[in-house]
């Protein structure tokens, strides 16, 4: 419960406060349920280290960015990657709705 063993760059909570997201360094995002601990599950598709995180104001999407230069929207509930926007930049360092 609770335990992440390894750096996490960003942290986001649901509107709803039932789950929290981190923005990990392993290119994952990891949905963590508030009321136990446990992990729900673990998002990947960046290939570079996570920087940002941001869930939807309805809490049913969730907003990544990475090293990799993609922010990626993914549905809350089954976990699937929606979509994919390459940055012509850097890396993302934020995200926000």
């Amino acid at each position: 419960s609770w335990q992440v063993n390894q750096m996490v760059f960003d942290v986001s909570v649901t509107p709803d406060a039932s789950i929290v997201a981190s923005a990990n360094w392993d290119a994952a995002v990891q949905l963590w349920c508030t009321t136990d601990g446990v992990l729900v599950r673990s998002l990947r598709g960046h290939i570079a280290n996570m920087r940002c995180v941001a869930f939807s104001p309805d809490g049913s999407s969730l907003a990544s960015g990475g090293l990799d230069r993609r922010v990626k929207v993914w549905d809350v509930a089954s976990g699937r990657e929606r979509c994919t926007v390459m940055h012509d930049g850097g890396g993302v360092e934020s995200v926000a709705w």
